[in-house]
């Protein structure tokens, strides 16, 4: 397994999100609002935009290898009850014909629904590059993906359009939940502190919830953030330790940071397991999330060298 883990599929869906240039001129249309990895409509998408003139949502599912069966079903899903108008993306190094053909057979004589759908190939010598930049550490990774400036060489495998010339759909009424208020603009910030954390890009399913779990990089650390919870008067950065191999790193990270000084009017706890770093409650949650983030930025700074260092080593 190469350092930093097998995180190929991460990087090259992170380019496109970085630069969605790379869709926008292949299908002549403009993308706003694009997230990373996020759920919705009770389904996981790999990237998730909007197009601009018609606010349709544009979903784009990601391979590195030949099309598949669990791909080819988690596609049928994408057009399933209750997506009735959307644009289908999905990309792969190539793509088995009788599956493009049972899509396009599905959506124009199955369904009566307003979808595009688009099945795009890469160049596949991005592949050698995309390795290269997976050796890299967070920060200089980070770095290769946004000034990205190659070509991915994509093209249309095949497609079928059944959007109606002038269709726009309805824009989806604004977020009111205040814990999913409060953890996105947590996110927004995190994400401005640290984007060269890329586990932050993951929006998933679980911004309703009080605490966000995030990677820390390793399967045996991860974070937990929250900001002005109701049942707390604080609000806390959390790293905890799951799995006992990663000990001895675990106990250089809490070394290091008992000895930082820059996070005056933050209080530490530490156990055996866990580093949690405290804040009491602002008037204002954003007030929290710009501190916390700020916080955030100096301790994952220590655990992201600390860990690539390690692995240097061994």
């Amino acid at each position: 397994m190469s350092l930093n883990g097998s995180k190929k599929e991460e990087i090259f869906k992170l380019i496109l999100y970085h630069n969605p240039h790379f869709i926008e001129e292949l299908l002549n249309t403009k993308l706003v609002d694009l997230e990373y990895e996020t759920y919705e409509e009770r389904r996981y998408f790999d990237l998730l935009g909007i197009e601009e003139k018609t606010n349709l949502k544009i979903m784009i599912e990601v391979q590195l290898n030949k099309s598949d069966h669990p791909h080819y079903e988690r596609i049928q899903d994408f057009y399933g009850d209750p997506i009735d108008n959307a644009i289908i993306v999905w990309i792969a190094k190539d793509f088995h014909s009788k599956m493009t053909d049972a899509i396009i057979y599905d959506l124009n004589y199955k369904y009566t629904k307003n979808i595009d759908f688009y099945a795009i190939t890469f160049d596949e010598t991005i592949l050698s590059t995309i390795e290269k930049f997976n050796l890299l550490p967070e920060k200089e990774k980070y770095n290769e993906i946004i000034n990205f400036n190659d070509t991915l060489g994509l093209e249309i495998f095949d497609k079928t359009k059944l959007i109606p010339e002038g269709l726009q759909v309805e824009i989806e009424p604004q977020i009111t939940n205040p814990t999913i208020l409060k953890n996105k603009f947590l996110l927004k910030m995190l994400r401005k502190s640290t984007p060269w954390n890329l586990n932050l890009y993951r929006t998933r399913s679980r911004l309703h919830q009080s605490t966000i779990p995030i990677s820390a990089g390793k399967s045996y650390l991860y974070y937990q953030i929250s900001i002005c919870r109701e049942d707390l008067d604080y609000s806390f950065i959390k790293l905890s330790l799951r799995e006992e191999h990663g000990r001895k790193t675990f106990d250089e990270i809490k070394q290091q940071i008992k000895f930082l000084d820059k996070l005056k009017g933050f209080q530490s706890i530490k156990r055996l397991n866990q580093i949690m770093i405290c804040l009491d409650k602002q008037d204002d949650y954003k007030k929290d999330a710009t501190k916390i983030a700020t916080a955030f930025n100096i301790i994952h700074s220590i655990v992201s060298k600390i860990i690539y260092d390690t692995y240097l080593t061994v």
